[in-house]
């Protein structure tokens, strides 16, 4: 079971640091470890094996061992930003897990005229655990910026872009009859841009939907030929994008 714990503390400077309550929890209660056992913490910067010296429940201490700088080279990617057409249970926390793995930016979870899951059924115990998934899951992946997650309640389609469509450089939405992604100016899946894309249910957006899109010139892109599971789609969008980004790369330095 993993024993990785995200801190936002400063490791370069720090031989001994206490976890908090629910990493403490974690540790004693789920993983079992008391004095002696080894673990990892790390933040943006830093990963550090760490080794339990004082077990109490209100806070372990740990004593750094050894440290290492986390090699990460930044791809040349934009900020995504996720539009989720609301799905059962467990697909919303599949997809969180995904968003954070491959770097999405933020996930705005709403609900189209074909969910089967209607936004204001949704409370907000669901809103913390999906949070709580998202943070778990930067402590695995070692992404210390996990998506902020939000749920749209109470706004159709049309309210939702008319509050956001200033707030991205592009805004697109997936159906398999647009265009692919290698179709895309290269010049819009770069680092600094802001796209925001969004994903329907596994039935697709209405035809009413499509009009809205249509009407604020939002363009459809495909990502496969034929439908996805609700659950895949972020994914195969985000590897994409990740591809696409390494073969311009490769072109534009020869």
């Amino acid at each position: 079971m993993n024993r990785k714990f995200y801190t936002n503390k400063n490791l370069s400077k720090l031989n001994r640091i206490k976890l908090n309550k629910e990493q403490t929890y974690k540790i004693r209660h789920v993983l079992r470890l008391t004095k002696g056992d080894i673990i990892e913490i790390f933040n943006n910067e830093i990963i550090a094996i760490a080794e339990i010296i004082i077990p109490k429940s209100d806070g372990c201490v740990v004593q750094i061992k050894e440290k290492r700088q986390i090699d990460i080279t930044e791809p040349n990617l934009p900020s995504i930003h996720l539009f989720q057409s609301f799905p059962k249970n467990p697909k919303s926390e599949l997809i969180v897990r995904s968003s954070v793995a491959l770097g999405v930016s933020s996930i705005r979870f709403w609900g189209s005229e074909r969910s089967v899951i209607k936004v204001e059924q949704i409370n907000e115990k669901k809103l913390e655990r999906l949070i709580k998934i998202a943070v778990e899951e930067s402590q695995i992946t070692f992404n210390p910026s996990p998506p902020n997650i939000f749920i749209l309640k109470d706004k159709d389609l049309e309210e939702i872009i008319n509050e956001y469509h200033n707030k991205f450089d592009h805004i697109f939405y997936l159906d398999i009859h647009g265009q692919t992604l290698d179709g895309v100016s290269e010049n819009i899946f770069i680092s600094g841009k802001n796209v925001a894309i969004f994903i329907g249910p596994e039935g697709g957006f209405s035809p009413k939907e499509k009009e809205i899109f249509h009407k604020y010139n939002i363009h459809a892109i495909k990502i496969y030929s034929n439908n996805l599971r609700v659950e895949e789609a972020i994914s195969v969008f985000m590897s994409q994008i990740w591809i696409l980004n390494k073969i311009n790369t490769k072109i534009n330095h020869g």
